[in-house]
């Protein structure tokens, strides 16, 4: 199988697990083709190319070692402050038995990470500091994406 395939087969099974999990499972909904294999909005390829551009991201740092040292922004908060909700998270997880949440939780952090993306120019920064703690952030969402993922049953193709 060439790798194309291979990538169009992750994301198709990314599609449809992702738009299963979402709702919790005693709704029902209805499956629209378009609107779950979007790569823009609440959607398995959705996260699957924001996490794969996270990693690029990471790849293409000068630096592998990296620590926050300053969150100044509201949207720097606004990962911190969605990364610290995640043990709530999987614990109500786990109590309603259900993965709706994670998922759910999945795409918050990640719009939260593509906003502040859009706003930064992460690896042009001129603040060592600034950059060095945006590229940890960075770190910190993907290997957390991947993490939750993972336990969606979601893999993660080494691109798109």
């Amino acid at each position: 199988m060439s790798f194309t395939v291979i990538v169009a087969k992750t994301v198709a099974i990314a599609a449809l697990k992702y738009a299963d999990l979402l709702p919790y499972r005693g709704t029902d909904y209805i499956f629209e083709v378009e609107k779950f294999a979007d790569l823009e909005g609440k959607t398995g390829p959705y996260l699957l190319y924001s996490t794969i551009r996270m990693k690029s991201l990471l790849n293409k740092a000068e630096t592998k070692e990296f620590d926050v040292k300053i969150l100044e922004d509201k949207t720097d908060r606004e990962i911190a402050i969605t990364l610290l909700n995640l043990p709530e998270v999987i614990d109500k997880s786990y109590e309603v038995k259900s993965l709706n949440d994670i998922a759910d939780y999945l795409y918050k952090l990640t719009s939260v990470y593509n906003k502040f993306y859009a706003e930064n120019r992460i690896l042009t920064e001129e603040d060592t500091s600034k950059k060095e703690s945006w590229l940890a952030l960075t770190k910190i969402v993907k290997q957390t994406n991947e993490m939750l993922l993972d336990i969606l049953g979601i893999d993660v193709p080494e691109r798109m």
